[in-house]
């Protein structure tokens, strides 16, 4: 059998598309590996596709907050920023570039998925965390309200300061 015709139909019988089909080639000859996906990427590309290009400073800080330190840290997967604020609503905030697993993965979490602005993330009485742009963002603050966590974590995307 040799198709000349391939009908496409909707769900109410009505033809959508058609295709004709003239002519069919037979025996042709593949290489083995003709069908192999190789990756674009190049050595040097994976090893820094886990460091951060810049570190991104929230635009909003609670009043009687400011910026204390910032400190790199490597790990086996990724590099880290920890970037610390004092005063009376002190908090932290960890950037790290975020890392792809090769398989899907199932992860728990505690908390509630919260959207605000432009921040999709998981929220619990005093952290929110979130993924933006190639990075997993992490505030932790203790005498935070959750406006504010949300706040300083949708101010990061505004505008990126960096140093």
């Amino acid at each position: 059998m040799v198709p000349e015709m391939v009908e496409v139909y909707d769900k109410n019988g009505t033809e959508n598309i058609t295709f004709k089909i003239s002519k069919i080639e037979f025996g042709s000859k593949l290489d083995d590996d003709y069908f192999e996906v190789e990756s674009s990427a190049s050595e040097e590309e994976v090893n820094t596709a886990n460091t951060l290009d810049e570190i991104v400073y929230p635009m909003y800080l609670p009043t009687g907050t400011k910026f204390k330190s910032e400190e790199t840290v490597k790990t086996d997967e990724a590099e880290r920023v920890i970037l610390t604020f004092t005063g009376d609503k002190s908090f932290i905030l960890i950037e790290e570039a975020s890392t792809r697993p090769d398989e899907f993965e199932v992860t728990t979490s505690s908390g509630e998925l919260v959207f605000y602005e432009n921040v999709l993330g998981n929220l619990t009485e005093t952290s929110l965390n979130w993924s933006m742009d190639g990075k997993d963002y992490y505030i932790i603050g203790d005498n935070l309200t959750n406006e504010e966590l949300l706040k300083v974590a949708s101010s990061t995307s505004v505008v990126s300061l960096t140093k």
